[in-house]
């Protein structure tokens, strides 16, 4: 699939789906661009979101402004202040022994993938993507994953932990497989998403079976029988009870 159609049909799943923003293009490259320029400071979670909602962005191993980010996108080794950040700073691992399994637990740094990464707008993407994240609410995750396994049949298996550049970006290029975030707290904050939104990271190559599938799959604008008799016979007469009541009003 062109890059251009791709951009296309991206930009009409992401109008169906009711997304908020663009689906966000990732590409490791081993010099950076002309343009844009590269920033004093950047930090990837805030990256993600400045490509979300149309800017431009090089994050590279001498601006990142996170010692995490750093490791996890696999610019460098990993700092020992790090450990020390995350125990006694954000308190989000309980001690060393935590943080060294945590470490070894997940897949590794992309090492060697390049010392920039570009986050751009997918629909204004310059060049092929490695990776492709979509922030989106749980419904609109649903159906994207149920695009993904529409024609292999292979569902994501989730690395539900992490922090948001490393579940995002870092372990998806290294796996060369999708992953759901659920977007840490401490990032959430730092680039204000919203408490409902999660991100779908998809190989680029994945994007393309999704795109293709759109027009087949319930999860699509596919309109498949199940819709016309299933679901309404399946729905039947039944309400939703208000908390605490054990019948529904007529």
């Amino acid at each position: 699939m062109k890059l251009e159609t791709a951009r296309q049909l991206s930009t009409d799943l992401a109008r169906l789906l009711g997304l908020r923003g663009h689906m966000v293009a990732i590409r490791y490259l081993k010099t950076p661009p002309e343009i844009p320029k590269v920033s004093a400071s950047v930090v990837a979670c805030q990256a993600i979101q400045d490509a979300r909602f149309g800017k431009t962005t090089i994050l590279t191993k001498t601006n990142s402004k996170c010692l995490g980010a750093s490791y996890f996108l696999g610019f460098e080794a990993l700092s020992p202040l790090a450990y020390d950040f995350w125990i006694e700073n954000e308190q989000s691992l309980y001690d060393g022994d935590a943080a060294q399994t945590m470490v070894q637990s997940l897949p590794g740094p992309p090492l060697g993938f390049g010392d920039n990464v570009l986050f751009e707008p997918l629909s204004q993407s310059s060049v092929e993507p490695d990776l492709v994240l979509i922030v989106g609410n749980p419904e609109q995750i649903a159906r994207l994953l149920g695009l993904h396994i529409f024609k292999s049949g292979e569902p994501v298996m989730i690395y539900s932990y992490g922090a948001t550049c490393q579940s995002t970006v870092g372990i998806p290029i290294t796996t060369g497989r999708a992953n759901v975030s659920f977007i840490d707290l401490p990032s959430r904050k730092i680039a204000r998403f919203e408490p409902t939104e999660q991100v779908l990271s998809v190989p680029y190559t994945d994007l393309h079976d999704m795109l293709a599938s759109v027009t087949q799959s319930i999860n699509g604008t596919g309109n498949p029988r199940f819709n016309r008799k299933g679901l309404p016979y399946l729905s039947g007469e039944w309400c939703l009870p208000e908390s605490g009541q054990e019948t529904c009003d007529e």
